[in-house]
């Protein structure tokens, strides 16, 4: 179980186990049934990766405050993400092995974008924009275990525009 939900793995070369008492990872074979050790395999220690890859579509409202060489405008909105890719992964010794994916997570989620933008005008049609954002997820990633995991990140964008 991590913060997402529980990642299942239907790799039957496989066997997963956290060290601690309980399961976080559940695979097809369990400890009270398989022993790794008698069987010659080799522990390798690794950190598990979950990835997650989401399209999404905003809808944002930008308005400008000033309109000068240097001009400044507000934007906010709200954005429909859609779950693309699910998995989960261990990186040893330089190579990536697949284990399976996160169960529980919710297919659609809504996020909130809020920032401010500061734009410079190059010209009368090219400009340079720098836009520090803030984006809120309203809705949890997933139902697993009452999970209410609400991500929000800060980034800072830019790069040019042209008016046409």
């Amino acid at each position: 179980m991590t913060a997402n939900g529980i990642i299942a793995s239907g790799n039957n070369d496989l066997f997963l186990s956290n060290g601690k008492s309980g399961d976080r990872v559940s695979s097809v074979f369990t400890s009270d049934v398989f022993d790794p050790s008698k069987s010659g395999l080799n522990y390798v220690s690794s950190s598990v990766y979950q990835n997650f890859n989401y399209l999404e579509v905003p809808f944002m409202v930008r308005y400008k405050v000033i309109d000068k060489t240097l001009g400044m405008n507000v934007m906010g909105g709200i954005s429909y993400n859609q779950l693309l890719n699910n998995s989960a992964y261990a990186v040893a010794d330089g190579n990536r092995y697949f284990i399976g994916n996160t169960e529980g997570m919710y297919p659609i989620t809504l996020s909130s974008s809020l920032g401010i933008g500061m734009e410079y005008n190059l010209s009368k049609k090219l400009s340079l924009n720098l836009e520090p954002t803030f984006r809120y997820y309203f809705t949890p990633m997933s139902g697993q275990g009452g999970s209410s995991l609400h991500p929000f990140t800060f980034g800072v964008f830019s790069g040019f525009s042209y008016k046409f």
